[in-house]
C-alpha cells in the first residue's frame, strides 16, 4: 500500500467522504493575512464544539431540573444508545510507510456531540509531513487536541512514544482507535491521557520534555476563547529541543491574525512552504514552532518577532 506522503494519495484521501472537511463549503484563506474565497456554511464540527471550560460552567438549578426531566422521558434504553453509538461509526483506512492505520469516525455527531470524532483535512496533511521527518524512533511525542488521533498513532507506528491527549468528552471514541490498530499494549503502545488547556501540566508532561509536540485543527473561530489557553499549553510543553508542529485550515483572518499573533509572543512561527506539503494542501497551513525560551528558561524578546 502506497505511503501517505505520496503526491496524489494525499488528495484522494482528502476528497474521500466519511468524514473528511472536503467539500464542506466554508472561507478558507489561501495566504497569511488575505481573504480568500468559499461559501460562508455551518460546519458540524464547530457548530457542536463546546468552549474549553464550558465542562467546568455550573449550571442553573432550574436548567439541571429541566434537563432531568427531558432525559427521564428521551434517553433510549442502554442498549438502544450503545446500538446508535456503534451504528454512527464509519471506518477510514490510511496508509502509512509503517502500515495502514484503521481509523473509527462519527460525522453524524452521535459520539461526543461531534467533538473530537472526525477525520479532518489538516490531520492527513500533519500525518504526511510527520512521515518525512527523522528521528521519531523512541521520541517522546505529545498530541493536543487528538480527537480520532490519526496523528498520534502515526507518530506511534512510526517508533514515538505518544501521549494523545483530549478533553474528557472524546477519550471513549480515542481509546477505541487505539485498541483497534493494537497500539494500547506492547513496545508501541500509545498513552491517553484527559488534558485541559491552560492548566498546570500533569506529572507525566512534566516528569521528562517532550521530544515533539503536534497538533492539527485546533483553532477555528468558535473556540476563540481557548486560543490563549492553548498558547498557554504549548509555552509549557515546548523546550528549546523540542519539535513542534500545527497543521491549521484558515477559515477568519481576524481569528487566524490573533491566534498568531499571540504565538508570536512565544515562538519563532514558521509556516512550511508548498514544496514541503503534498499536493492539494495548497489552502492548508503547516507551522513549525520554536521556543523563544533560551535552554537556561529565559525569555528571547517575547513578541518582537512575528511569524516567519
Amino acid at each position: 500500500m502506497p505511503a501517505l506522503g505520496g503526491k496524489e494519495l494525499f488528495a484522494r484521501l482528502r476528497a474521500e467522504r466519511g468524514g473528511s472537511a472536503a467539500g464542506v463549503g466554508k472561507p478558507r484563506r489561501d495566504q497569511v493575512g488575505e481573504p480568500g474565497s468559499g461559501a460562508e456554511a455551518a460546519i458540524h464540527h464547530e457548530a457542536n464544539q463546546p468552549t474549553c471550560r464550558e465542562a467546568d460552567r455550573p449550571t442553573a438549578p432550574e436548567a439541571t431540573a429541566a434537563a432531568k426531566g427531558r432525559d427521564e422521558m428521551d434517553t433510549p434504553s442502554r442498549e438502544e444508545a450503545a446500538r446508535r453509538r456503534e451504528a454512527a461509526l464509519t471506518v477510514r483506512e490510511v496508509p502509512t510507510v509503517a502500515g495502514p492505520l484503521r481509523v473509527l469516525e462519527d460525522i453524524t455527531g452521535v459520539w461526543a456531540s461531534g467533538n473530537g470524532a472526525t477525520i479532518w483535512d489538516s490531520a492527513l496533511l500533519l500525518a504526511s509531513v510527520l512521515q518525512k521527518q527523522s528521528d521519531l524512533a523512541g521520541a517522546r511525542a505529545v498530541e493536543l487536541g487528538a480527537g480520532t488521533g490519526l496523528v498520534g498513532m502515526c507518530l506511534a507506528k512510526l517508533g514515538a512514544k505518544v501521549t494523545l491527549t483530549e478533553r474528557a468528552l472524546a477519550l471513549p471514541l480515542l481509546r477505541r482507535n487505539i485498541a483497534e490498530n493494537g497500539l494500547d499494549a506492547g513496545p508501541s503502545a500509545a498513552r491517553v491521557e484527559d488534558l485541559s488547556w491552560g492548566v498546570p501540566l500533569p506529572a507525566w508532561a512534566t516528569d521528562a520534555p517532550s521530544d515533539i509536540v503536534v497538533g492539527s485543527d485546533l483553532v477555528f473561530p468558535s473556540n476563540a476563547e481557548c486560543h490563549g489557553l492553548l498558547v498557554e499549553t504549548l509555552a509549557a510543553l515546548v523546550q528549546p529541543e523540542t519539535r513542534c508542529w500545527l497543521a491549521y485550515e484558515p477559515r477568519e483572518q481576524a481569528c487566524d491574525d490573533s491566534f498568531l499573533a499571540m504565538l508570536a509572543l512565544h515562538f519563532e512561527v514558521s509556516r512550511l512552504s508548498g514544496e514541503e506539503l503534498e499536493r492539494g494542501a495548497e489552502d492548508l497551513w503547516v507551522f513549525r514552532l520554536k521556543t523563544k525560551r533560551s535552554a537556561a528558561g529565559g525569555a528571547t524578546h517575547p513578541g518582537r518577532d512575528g511569524p516567519q
